[in-house]
């Protein structure tokens, strides 16, 4: 019965993949979910990183990096009109405050949208980035959307460009982790659950995040 629903729902996302290779929709609303990376416009943008500024715009973007693996993943520099390069430097690297640029994780590939899609793991982290990210004290990306379709498996989250903002570099498979690197990874996790301890929020507003047996 499960793989054949699996079967059922790999067959569907492959035929709108194909249609969103021939119709090439465009994200222009941040009720939108972009079908990828192409899929991302100047309007899309605005619409969440501009909220909560009035009257500020965004005049272009542009990529600046780019890789993949579990998911697809992509930076932007964002250039604002002037009234949002004054805000930036009254900012001064404020954290959460506008930003210069983001690092953008999607599914967009068949492999991706499978994968988080019948997991269901892409709402989960949608609901970290746009609702959990704000209460927690952490070394973490800041988050400024998240956003997941479970009907088309579409998902992105837009997230802190930690090498812009921390100077930050990445693991790689071959990456050696020290005991004293285990154990700051092990305290992020704390610091992410511990706070959230018999929170009624768990089985009210953040029902994204699932249960694993014990």
């Amino acid at each position: 019965m499960v793989l054949g629903r699996v079967a059922g729902k790999a067959a569907e996302t492959s035929a709108r993949l194909l249609w969103e290779r021939a119709a090439k929709p465009r994200a222009t609303s941040v009720a939108d979910v972009p079908a990828g990376p192409d899929a991302i416009t100047r309007e899309w943008l605005e619409s969440i990183l501009c909220r909560d500024y009035p009257g500020v715009r965004i005049v272009s973007f542009r990529e600046t990096g780019r890789s993949s693996g579990s998911s697809i993943r992509r930076r932007f520099a964002i250039e604002y009109d002037e009234r949002g390069r004054n805000i930036l430097v009254q900012q001064n690297g404020r954290r959460g405050g506008l930003p210069a640029s983001v690092f953008a994780k999607m599914t967009s590939t068949f492999s991706t949208r499978m994968a988080h899609g019948v997991s269901q793991t892409m709402a989960a982290e949608a609901c970290f980035f746009r609702e959990i990210r704000r209460h927690l004290e952490l070394e973490a990306p800041w988050g400024y959307h998240g956003a997941a379709d479970l009907r088309t498996f579409r998902s992105i989250q837009l997230m802190e460009d930690l090498t812009a903002t921390r100077g930050a570099t990445f693991c790689t498979p071959a990456s050696e982790i020290s005991r004293q690197k285990a154990e700051d990874a092990m305290g992020v996790l704390a610091a992410i659950h511990a706070p959230f301890h018999c929170d009624s929020r768990l089985d009210t507003a953040y029902t994204a995040l699932k249960t694993l047996p014990g």
